[in-house]
């Protein structure tokens, strides 16, 4: 059997016990001669044979049967303890009928006799196909037990989270509340309520740091210099490393400005600056620095990154990683750690975080003598104002519009109806979906913003504004949760959401931006699955999108060729034209036409090659109604309130 080795890596490494040369310069021109390309190491003795198995720097293993001083069986007996996935394929002279028979039960691929030297190619694509095929199998397989494991721990998660960010808004709306009125005669009063916003604020920084792995937490990404970050978290690095350890900061000369949400980057600075602790158990030192480089295509190890960026890189001198363990370090729950000690999550989290801002990481490391991290983000351009923590302040106009604001937990209700009524506007309460209903059924006059929880006893948060929306059609809605994965459940007729824990000025500026959303922005949706498309309008037209549908590539170029659209999406797969194609179609026709590519096929492998034809953004399948919001306002360069000005 022949096979198709075209979509196998070559060349291929061969260990071939042999201990005639002749025979190994006969095997290397055969294959050579059959376009197997490959590298012939030959091993003679038992010593050499074995030295080899244990570095597992090899695809394929020949093996003559009768060797002096060591014999055929041996030698598989020897592989199949020791790499047991590797393929295993006896070539000799002397190999009768009942020992070919049992060699294949003890595990051996296949035999070949040496007078039939023509089978050998065949029966090499064959045993390497297999194996390639295996190792695909269960890489499949661990992807799955992995998706499982942050599945559970997912929803474990999200239930402490829920209970927990609901009372940290408490905490931190009524310390807020109270600060906005204590006077400068009481400075023992405010020094204590700013203790207890800043343990609120901590608080929820370590619900997002639960949430990181499982993905379920709200993002706000936003340009910021990340030397700020990076100094503002001196003193905590400082008490994590310890009297034993030397701790180096070092900034950039000028602004390293990146786009991310700020939290996450303190979770990468912190995960890689834990690990380098716990690597130097004896002390060492541990550098941190922040600098600003241009990455020339095809330098380092940095696949398809390039341009300018900032690089973080954490620095240790402890006791460093072989290769094998780097190879594992970004897997979910993989630790070398003593169970107590470490989770197995704070790299894969760090891993995610990057990948989501498009970013790369580099890793050096020897036993012994330390590693190395180097994180690389695109860098930003400066942002028009830097985004600096403000002091409190109110608005400069007093607010007029009519709130009804649902939730049954009364203490949130009180502090955000107290929160809103402050500001000048007027708030209906209702404690659950059927109080809310009767309030807007009986309120005469116009209800401006529909504020609920999405949790609500006997009827969701999304039911109820789908309800509400029935008798006054066009009302912002803004939902509040304290996990954001219940917020996507309610992407059926959610316009946007505010996280919980939030403060009094959090509220304010997402009920003002909400409001502010009234003219549409124009998108086309182009996906040959209805419930794809469904879902898509959806999102977009409760944001205020005006939204059209396409099956097919072609129909998607017929529409834009009719009408302006701010964005379009595009499917890869699809019927008629698929989805690269139309890329290149609409960029070559439509050059300034924001385009996000859309995929769940092959593991998201075209995404990539949809960026090369010319996609603006990448929305791997399946996602988060949320990621679809983050990526539009990142592309289209504004906030939804923003693009009523435009749009005007």
């Amino acid at each position: 059997m022949s096979g198709d080795t075209s979509q196998m890596d070559f060349p291929k490494r061969i260990l071939y016990l042999e201990d005639n040369r002749n025979d190994v310069e006969l095997v290397e021109a055969v294959l050579a001669h059959e376009g197997i390309p490959c590298e012939v190491v030959q091993v003679e003795t038992k010593n050499e044979f074995l030295a080899h198995l244990d570095q597992l720097d090899f695809d394929l293993i020949l093996s003559d049967y009768a060797l002096p001083g060591f014999d055929g069986a041996s030698a598989l007996a020897a592989a199949r303890e020791k790499c047991p996935h590797k393929p295993f394929v006896f070539l000799t002279g002397s190999l009768g009928e009942d020992a070919a028979i049992d060699a294949l039960t003890r595990g051996a691929s296949d035999y070949v006799f040496k007078d039939k030297i023509g089978r050998l190619a065949p029966a090499v694509r064959r045993v390497l196909q297999e194996a390639e095929s295996r190792e695909a199998l269960q890489r499949m397989e661990e992807q799955l037990r992995q998706a499982q494991k942050m599945e559970v721990v997912g929803h474990l998660a999200g239930g402490i989270a829920h209970d927990f960010n609901n009372l940290l808004t408490i905490i931190l709306g009524h310390s807020e509340l109270l600060l906005r009125k204590a006077t400068p005669e009481d400075p023992l009063l405010r020094v204590g309520l700013e203790q207890i916003r800043t343990a609120g604020e901590r608080g929820a920084l370590i619900t997002r740091r639960l949430l990181a792995f499982s993905r379920k937490q709200g993002l706000q990404p936003v340009t910021f210099d990340l030397n700020e970050i990076l100094l503002g978290m001196e003193g905590m690095l400082r008490t994590l490393a310890a009297s034993q350890i030397e701790l180096e900061i070092s900034t950039a000369t000028l602004p390293a400005f990146v786009t991310a949400d700020a939290g996450q980057m303190q979770q990468v600075i912190l995960n890689l600056a834990v690990n380098a602790r716990d690597a130097m158990p004896n002390g060492g030192k541990l550098a941190i620095a922040i600098d600003n480089v241009d990455i020339e295509s095809g330098s380092l190890s940095i696949s398809g990154f390039c341009g300018p960026a900032v690089v973080l890189t954490v620095r240790d001198s402890g006791t460093g990683m072989d290769r094998a363990t780097l190879t594992r370090i970004f897997e979910p729950f993989f630790t070398t750690k003593e169970p107590e000690k470490g989770t197995g999550l704070g790299l894969a989290v760090v891993h995610g975080i990057v990948k989501d801002r498009q970013g790369h990481i580099d890793v050096s490391s020897e036993p012994g003598r330390g590693t190395t991290f180097q994180i690389y983000l695109p860098r930003a351009a400066a942002p028009e104002s830097v985004h600096l923590p403000q002091p409190i302040a109110k608005p400069p106009r007093r607010a007029t519009e009519v709130i009804l604001a649902v939730d049954d937990e009364p203490q949130i209700l009180a502090v955000a109806a107290q929160i809103l009524r402050m500001e000048g506007y007027t708030v209906l309460e209702a404690d659950n979906a059927q109080a809310a209903l009767a309030i807007a059924s009986a309120h005469l006059g116009p209800i401006h913003l529909l504020l609920t929880d999405v949790i609500l006893p006997q009827m969701r948060g999304n039911e109820l504004a789908a309800a509400f929306l029935r008798s006054r059609p066009g009302t912002a809605v803004l939902y509040i949760t304290g996990n954001v994965s219940d917020s996507l459940l309610s992407s059926s007729s959610g316009s946007t959401f505010l996280e919980k824990p939030f403060t009094p000025s959090q509220l304010i500026a997402k009920v003002r931006e909400v409001m502010r959303i009234s003219n549409k922005l124009r998108a086309l949706v182009a996906d040959d699955d209805a419930d794809i498309r469904t879902m898509l309008r959806t999102i977009l037209t409760e944001v205020g999108f005006e939204v059209c549908e396409a099956s097919n590539g072609r129909q998607a170029v017929e529409e834009c060729r009719k009408r302006h659209f701010d964005v379009i999406m595009v499917d890869i797969v699809m019927p008629e034209q698929e989805g690269l194609a139309t890329i290149r179609q609409l960029r070559k026709e439509l050059p300034d036409l924001k385009i996000v590519a859309m995929s769940g096929a092959f593991a998201g492998q075209f995404l990539h090659v949809a960026h090369m034809l010319g996609a603006t953004a990448l929305l791997s399948k399946p996602f988060r109604p949320g990621i679809v919001l983050e990526i539009l306002e990142n592309i289209l360069g504004l906030t939804f309130e923003a693009a009523t000005t435009t749009h005007a």
